[in-house]
């Protein structure tokens, strides 16, 4: 199973393949595509997905939306985005961001501020913006981390402040997770090419008719990409 674009309002049939694609008609708009190894890893979907767009993706495992917020705006100034998708999992190594502990109030007002104010510059600039949801790794589920799913509603409220819908959420757990909770796999897609996986770093393989979704360590897109020399991911 892969990952796509799916609307935040609509259940996800995991038999179908959830595209967005063509979701413009046009000469080649652009789509600005920014985030962390999460949206790495999706490259390859939304290259298909989105195959009517011109993508411009900027992506570096382990950052903060911090990060971006310099190269965004000067970016903008010469250029002009249809579509902005940005990830943000909520690293907190980057060094704009790092000051303030992961989960506290600070490092949430920290990551609110800095979505916002890049929501803010692609609508400005005419772009429609997807603001990709959070998931939970395997620690925080076995952890009970109360505070996993705080950056989905920060995400979830810029969105909503938006009236005239240029702002969408995606709630990814609808894609990735099998009725709202962590799963090592999910069913196959109709057509996909590898499928009844029997190995894995997982210690119960899945059942026929099933893909593994989740690496080993509980967080990154099974099988990963781009693919590592070692087998953290694999």
């Amino acid at each position: 199973a892969t990952l796509a674009l799916a609307s935040s309002d609509a259940p996800v049939d995991h038999n179908e393949r959830q595209a967005v694609a063509p979701l413009y008609s046009g000469k080649q708009p652009l789509a600005v595509v920014l985030g962390d190894s999460l949206i790495t890893q999706a490259g390859p979907q939304l290259a298909s997905d989105l195959s009517n767009l011109k993508i411009d993706r900027s992506s570096t495992p382990a950052i903060a939306a911090c990060f971006y917020l310099p190269t965004v705006k000067k970016f903008l100034k010469s250029h002009k985005p249809r579509v902005a998708i940005i990830e943000f999992w909520g690293n907190d190594t980057t060094p704009c961001i790092n000051k303030y502990p992961y989960e506290s109030p600070d490092y949430f007002a920290k990551y609110k501020a800095d979505v916002s104010t890049m929501t803010q510059e692609f609508v400005r600039a005419g772009a429609h913006v997807f603001l990709i949801g959070t998931i939970p790794d395997a620690t925080q589920v076995a952890s009970a981390d109360p505070l996993w799913g705080r950056l989905n509603e920060v995400y979830a409220a810029i969105a909503r402040s938006y009236k005239r819908r240029d702002v969408s959420f995606v709630n990814i757990q609808r894609v990735v997770e099998s009725d709202g909770h962590f799963t090592w796999y999910l069913p196959c897609l109709a057509g996909e090419a590898s499928c009844d996986a029997t190995t894995s770093g997982i210690v119960i393989p899945p059942p026929p008719g099933n893909n593994i979704v989740r690496s080993v360590e509980g967080l990154h897109f099974c099988p990963l990409y781009p693919t590592t020399s070692n087998a953290l991911y694999n």
